[in-house]
């Protein structure tokens, strides 16, 4: 059952999307030292990531689902306005449509690199010497059955 954009309840659905492994299926697609760093990268992140909406239908402030992790472990995570996102390590933000798309199976790695989700906060280079976790979990976030 699809569960409504940037709710709590969709939320809890990142927060498991964000810890589900890659299928064999994914895998298959790509080298196998590239799921060991995916791996690696995963394990050595403990912080904060915000995945915000800009410009969210009804509202006059964006909107955040901030996820805690530990060790890659996805343990915590909250909908929130934009200063609930301030202590995060990254934040990364669309605008509404782009989300839709996103969810629609627009691909997760052009949405970084095309800036239809930009690192709003957190150092550009520490994100992006992880980017390709990231990357590959929004992937999985994407697949999350979702109402607009």
């Amino acid at each position: 059952m699809a569960s409504a954009f940037f709710t709590d309840e969709w939320a809890q659905a990142v927060r498991e999307a964000f810890n589900t492994e890659p299928t064999e299926e994914e895998k298959a697609d790509k080298l196998v030292m590239y799921w060991d760093w995916i791996k690696l990268a995963k394990e050595t992140f403990t912080g904060r990531l915000a995945l915000g909406v800009l410009d969210p239908p009804g509202a006059d402030e964006p909107s955040y689902v901030v996820l805690d992790f530990t060790k890659g472990d996805c343990t915590k995570a909250t909908v929130t306005g934009a200063d609930g996102a301030e202590e995060s390590s990254f934040a990364l933000a669309g605008r509404y449509d782009d989300w839709k798309a996103i969810m629609s199976g627009f691909d997760t790695n052009k949405a970084v690199m095309y800036r239809k989700l930009m690192l709003k906060q957190g150092d550009v280079f520490r994100f992006f010497d992880r980017v390709y976790y990231f990357t590959e979990a929004l992937g999985r976030v994407a697949r999350v059955p979702t109402s607009f």
